[in-house]
């Protein structure tokens, strides 16, 4: 569906006349007529304003399709955590005990 078809298609869903449409985007009824028929296309900021006004995504007006939902990464669970998983988090902790006890066995030795 081209861009002129979406925009009609909107403003009718929501029983608007070419003129309400106009109002809205404080633009003249035959700018809208011109996007509709294809002989014009609005600018972005208009787009950006009837996206708002017909309640969709920029997307939905522009390329017809409803975005993609975002990948969702599910956290590993507390109970299914192995050692390694805990020392690959933890590994400041143990760095900084290793260094300690290796000063303190150095004392030891001189």
């Amino acid at each position: 569906m081209k861009i002129q078809e979406k925009i009609k298609k909107n403003r009718q869903k929501n029983n608007w006349s070419q003129d309400d449409l106009a109002k809205k985007l404080n633009i003249s009824r035959q700018a809208i007529s011109k996007w509709e028929t294809g002989e014009s296309i609005p600018d972005v900021d208009k787009l950006v304003l009837m996206s708002e006004i017909f309640d969709i995504t920029l997307d939905e007006l522009i390329k017809g399709e409803k975005p993609k939902q975002p990948l969702i990464v599910e956290e590993k669970s507390k109970k299914g955590r192995t050692i390694g998983d805990f020392l690959y988090s933890h590994w400041w902790l143990f760095t900084g005990m290793m260094w300690y006890f290796l000063s303190i066995l150095a004392q030891k030795w001189t």
